[in-house]
């Protein structure tokens, strides 16, 4: 089974090579587990690591990746991670943490520009968008 802090990997379908966490219980063929040796790598650390776009782009075009195959392991576990010192991959985590929390505040006040505007321009026009 599947624990909440598990970080598993979009092996197959769409979108390709998603990287996800917070889920419990079963999960099928279609996921991978991450499992980290927590002596030399931070759960934390891995999981925005894996979220790089630069690994997803090289997984994608250096894969013969179909919906059925799935991606290919053997690039991504040759994949080099860098392990600095376990105090400084928990401060990259964090940081990285703090990002995501400024994307989400940055991208739902965007939405919110975005309903306003959508508002003004259906009230002085008068016709819905």
């Amino acid at each position: 089974p599947c624990k909440a802090d598990d970080i598993l990997i979009g092996r197959y379908g769409t979108p390709f090579f998603q990287i996800c966490r917070g889920l419990e219980g079963s999960y099928n063929v279609a996921l991978i587990r991450a499992e980290p040796d927590e002596g030399l790598l931070d759960r934390e650390y891995l999981y925005h690591f894996l979220r790089q776009k630069r690994l997803h782009d090289l997984l994608l075009h250096l894969g013969t990746r179909t919906a059925q195959e799935g991606i290919e392991m053997d690039i991504l576990e040759s994949y080099p991670i860098p392990l600095p010192p376990m105090p400084q991959q928990q401060e990259i985590a964090c940081n990285f943490s703090r990002l995501d929390i400024l994307a989400s505040c940055a991208e739902t006040r965007l939405r919110g520009i975005e309903e306003v505007s959508r508002s003004i321009i259906e009230t002085e026009i008068g016709t819905e968008l």
